[in-house]
């Protein structure tokens, strides 16, 4: 008996490492594989929790479906590799998701209308940044972005300020954003 709950459990971690998630009540609670460089989220999925993709280095590409719902504090903290992320559908993201993701370069979140604390925090490369949506950001959503010089939004330049963690952090965007317009235009 006790062989056979070995070897069912044996069975199953396999079958999650195969498949670089750790899946539970519709949550991906972790990765597996810090290896892994693309990801699709199942469609049984709703919820990115947790730390879910935290330091998934190599990781490229994920393509997140509508069915999701919200994705929690950190769950892409430190994806080095991860280059643009889309999101189509209005879902929470929370604190600190993207934070040190160093080559995102483009970030479209159409329909979301908050951002937590910290969300692109130390973005280095982050240039172009989506956000139609957005009515309301948290602090240093954007601090140490600093590459960022295209912000699509309907924010103030108060509420964009917070965003930068400082109105001297938000001015050096300002400079950045009127460089590239000249730069374009020559």
């Amino acid at each position: 008996m006790y062989i056979n709950k070995e070897i069912e459990n044996i069975n199953l971690i396999k079958y999650l490492m195969s498949n670089y998630k750790l899946v539970k009540d519709g949550e991906i609670l972790h990765s597996v594989n810090i290896n892994v460089t693309e990801f699709t989220i199942p469609d049984t999925v709703n919820k990115i929790g947790l730390y879910a993709f935290k330091d998934c280095v190599k990781l490229k590409n994920i393509i997140i479906p509508n069915k999701i719902n919200i994705i929690e504090n950190n769950a892409f903290n430190n994806c080095r590799s991860l280059t643009s992320i889309n999101v189509s559908k209005n879902i929470k993201i929370s604190d600190f998701v993207f934070n040190d993701c160093i080559n995102l370069k483009n970030a479209n979140l159409l329909n979301v209308d908050y951002i937590e604390v910290g969300t692109f925090c130390n973005c280095i490369n982050l240039t172009t940044l989506n956000i139609p949506k957005v009515n309301s950001i948290g602090y240093m959503a954007f601090a140490g972005c600093d590459s960022l010089t295209n912000i699509i939004s309907s924010l103030s330049e108060y509420q964009l300020s917070w965003a930068f963690g400082s109105k001297e952090q938000y001015n050096k965007y300002l400079i950045r954003k009127r460089d590239c317009k000249i730069n374009q235009i020559l």
